[in-house]
């Protein structure tokens, strides 16, 4: 089996719905909680020296004390905000829009003073309007020709746009012909590379439309996909028809849709996402958000080498992905989410269900201050996943908390899978923690649930069709192993088609049953069919 003995978090159609959602923060609340709970304890120190150096009364500061208030929270309460009286019920709103913009206003001036190439080049081009405010043409020029070279080498089209425009409105006398016809070359050139990058963007785009209506009916002798990927802008080795850094990229991406998700080319979709990482790693800077792209990118790595049963060279990159929460914002949210998701999902699917316990408690430890930043379709796998190691390690009631908090919140409805997968698993806890009150309760339950599901597989019916046999099975031990044997006959017979095998993504029914017929550990069933890729 291919993909996760209980998490859907690393099938393809997961994957998509992670993208499709965004990447979104849970909390529903004022945009001003937001952006002062994103802030990290340098950024809330700054801005509070950079009001106290702007303010000329300090006692008088009463966005300061609105601040300290909001940032208190854990989630924001204006009613709370209002007790403190602080200012008049009617004037609040007006102060909070004051802290709102003199809180972006110190950001922008922190951002101002860190090296990255955008900083730069941004102080580069204003440096060139204060010489021309100041008369300064010969200085203006130098620092334009400096911002245009920056531009140029790292790709950032607005800033060199911006640069050429101003060069092309030069007096045309005192510039030279020759010098005209070359800016204006310059636009042209600058011009058809954003065309070729829009190209590249319009077919990534149409490849992943494609996949996404697709749901799980993808082979790739789709004539959508054939004539997709046949495209000239694609079908040239290595992409060599793109014009920029990001347009590469982009065909790197189209590449990697086609092969991981549609085409299931395990061993192509490896080495051209190695590829693209490579790429990343050797053009940085001249990339847009590298940062995200290369943590997105590491993930997808991980998940490829899950499926080729390259599960040493993933901890590694998964160790690699988890380095990235040393960053700040979105990266360090994406990155400590997902990459505990693959850590947890290695260890389900290679058996070592202790080892994964072990490391529950540093991912709680972190859950205390990023959990409201992850949304709920990332929080759900990860939930299954610890339920699920919890669950081969032999600690029913610990995996039946984690379950529990799956069935219970309500927004995981859009997530039918994840509710299947879940409810399944509360059912063997119950088996394995012999309730049969509660189990008969659970049974049918799980079996209205299933019944209601818009897409059944087979698996499913067949799984439907084990519940109620089971429900009305005698209980010794000779009758449970024939129907154990002929369920997972059943499957065996049934996954045969690739389609079908994706119903399973969410528990490897087929090793439970088969530690129960054999009498063998299910974490031994299943060390021994990782160890056999």
């Amino acid at each position: 089996m291919k993909i996760s003995i209980f998490a859907s978090s690393i099938s393809r159609d997961y994957f998509i719905i992670y993208f499709k959602n965004g990447y979104m923060s849970n909390i529903a609340s004022s945009p001003l909680f937001e952006l002062i709970q994103s802030m990290s304890k340098g950024e809330k120190r700054h801005f509070k020296l950079y009001s106290r150096y702007h303010s000329p009364n300090v006692n008088e500061m009463n966005y300061l004390r609105l601040f300290d208030i909001i940032a208190k929270q854990k989630e924001y309460d204006e009613k709370k905000i209002s007790a403190k009286g602080i200012v008049k019920k009617e004037n609040l709103k007006v102060l909070k829009h004051y802290l709102y913009n003199l809180i972006l206003e110190s950001l922008r001036v922190l951002r101002s003073k860190e090296d990255g190439i955008d900083h730069k080049i941004k102080n580069m081009l204003e440096n060139a309007y204060i010489m021309h405010d100041k008369g300064l043409q010969d200085e203006e020029m130098k620092f334009l020709k400096r911002t245009k070279e920056l531009a140029l080498k790292h790709e950032r089209w607005g800033v060199l746009l911006e640069v050429l425009l101003i060069e092309s409105r030069k007096d045309f006398v005192s510039a030279g012909l020759k010098a005209k016809q070359d800016m204006e070359e310059e636009i042209n050139l600058m011009l058809i590379k954003l065309h070729n990058l829009l190209e590249y963007a319009k077919l990534n785009r149409e490849m992943y439309v494609h996949v996404s209506k697709s749901g799980t009916q993808r082979n790739p002798e789709d004539e959508t996909m054939k004539k997709l990927i046949s495209h000239p802008l694609l079908s040239a080795s290595g992409g060599e028809k793109a014009l920029s850094a990001e347009a590469k990229k982009t065909y790197y991406n189209t590449i990697f849709l086609y092969h991981y998700f549609t085409g299931e080319d395990y061993p192509e979709a490896y080495k051209i996402i190695s590829q693209k990482l490579h790429f990343i790693e050797s053009n940085y800077s001249a990339l847009v958000f590298p940062e995200i792209t290369y943590s997105a990118d590491l993930n997808r790595l991980t998940l490829v080498q899950h499926n080729l049963g390259k599960y040493q060279e993933a901890l590694s990159t998964i160790y690699k992905h988890r380095s990235l929460v040393q960053q700040s914002g979105l990266v360090k949210v994406h990155a400590f989410i997902r990459s505990y998701i693959n850590e947890t999902n290695q260890y389900l699917l290679t058996g070592e269900f202790k080892k994964g316990t072990s490391i529950i408690k540093e991912i709680e430890n972190g859950l205390v201050t990023l959990e409201s930043k992850i949304p709920d379709a990332l929080m759900f796998p990860l939930n299954v996943n610890i339920a699920g190691l919890y669950f081969g390690a032999g600690e029913y009631r610990k995996s039946l908390v984690w379950v529990n908090k799956i069935i219970n919140n309500p927004k995981v409805i859009f997530r039918e899978d994840i509710q299947s997968g879940a409810r399944i698993l509360q059912i063997l806890i119950h088996y394995e923690l012999r309730t049969p009150d509660i189990l008969e309760h659970l049974l049918v339950s799980a079996y209205r649930f299933l019944l209601k599901r818009k897409l059944l597989y087979k698996v499913e019916k067949s799984m439907l069709d084990f519940i109620r046999r089971l429900d009305k099975t005698d209980t010794t031990q000779k009758v449970l192993m024939k129907e154990f044997g002929r369920f997972r006959d059943e499957l065996l017979q049934i996954t045969k088609a690739p389609e079908e095998k994706k119903a399973l993504i969410s528990f490897d029914w087929i090793s439970w049953l088969e530690s129960k017929i054999e009498n063998r550990p299910f974490a031994e069933v299943v060390k021994e069919k990782a160890s056999s890729k």
